[in-house]
């Protein structure tokens, strides 16, 4: 099985509309049928884009626009047709406000697809669902992402498509996750997190020793590859919470001499 075709078989299994929350407003997301627009094809066939046998697909000519430029990364590039499960994620639907999955990061097990914000994304990081499934974060709304996606078979060691990077997440990552959290909740902006770099107005009045031991975490796990990830999805916490994780203590204000 393909990642599209998990994805698709996910949708299928899954009663429509599915539900999203943006954290502003709840929005029904009615993706369109691909079998709408396929047709019967011949025997031994393959999905230009995956490479799949399909017994049903959609010309290329049809199904892939001008501004499609992923040919690249074709398995079967001398097939004319499209197949129903890579069509299903790079479909509009026009009938409902030009909706298409790649403007949503979700996730798709073997029975469900989840429509996902960040902040459910992030809770799909720390705990992912029982495998298989395929796990997807969009910042641009603009890319067919499950295109590039990859199919975790455990739980412990699994992948998201978080854009253009194929990231693996393991253990790590949560305590990556905490540690962001913690420096954004304590008025570490993302942007200055994004640049490996420690807002010290925040920072002044707390000791210099456990203020250094975070400015050694933090270039540590700038080099990670999902920090970007940790970073996009990162939400914030008690500031309480945050000081004490961090293991920030004010420091002693110098007593005034006394004659």
């Amino acid at each position: 099985m393909t990642p599209t075709q998990l994805i698709y078989q996910a949708w299928q299994q899954t009663p429509q509309p599915l539900p999203y929350d943006n954290g502003q407003q709840k929005i029904d997301c009615y993706f369109a049928d691909p079998m709408d627009k396929c047709v019967p094809v011949k025997a031994e066939t393959r999905c230009t884009i995956c490479g799949a046998p399909i017994r049903y697909g959609v010309p290329v000519k049809k199904a892939l626009s001008s501004n499609y430029t992923n040919w690249a990364q074709h398995k079967a590039p001398s097939s004319q047709y499209v197949g129903p499960a890579c069509y299903f994620t790079i479909k509009l639907n026009t009938k409902y406000h030009r909706m298409a999955l790649d403007r949503y990061s979700f996730c798709a097990t073997k029975n469900h697809l989840s429509i996902l914000n960040r902040w459910q994304v992030r809770d799909y990081l720390i705990k992912p669902p029982k495998p298989p499934f395929v796990l997807v974060c969009t910042v641009s709304q603009q890319k067919h992402l499950a295109l590039h996606s990859r199919i975790s078979y455990q739980q412990s060691r699994f992948y998201c498509q978080f854009e253009n990077q194929t990231l693996l997440i393991d253990p790590t990552f949560k305590p990556l996750v905490n540690f962001v959290e913690a420096l954004y909740s304590i008025g570490i902006s993302k942007k200055q997190l994004a640049q490996g770099k420690l807002n010290y107005a925040y920072l002044k009045d707390y000791d210099f020793d456990s203020v250094k031991t975070i400015m050694v975490k933090l270039a540590n796990y700038v080099q990670q590859p999902s920090f970007g990830l940790a970073i996009h999805v990162a939400t914030k916490i008690k500031e309480a919470e945050a000081l004490s994780y961090l293991d920030l203590t004010r420091r002693a204000k110098a007593q005034p001499e006394q004659h």
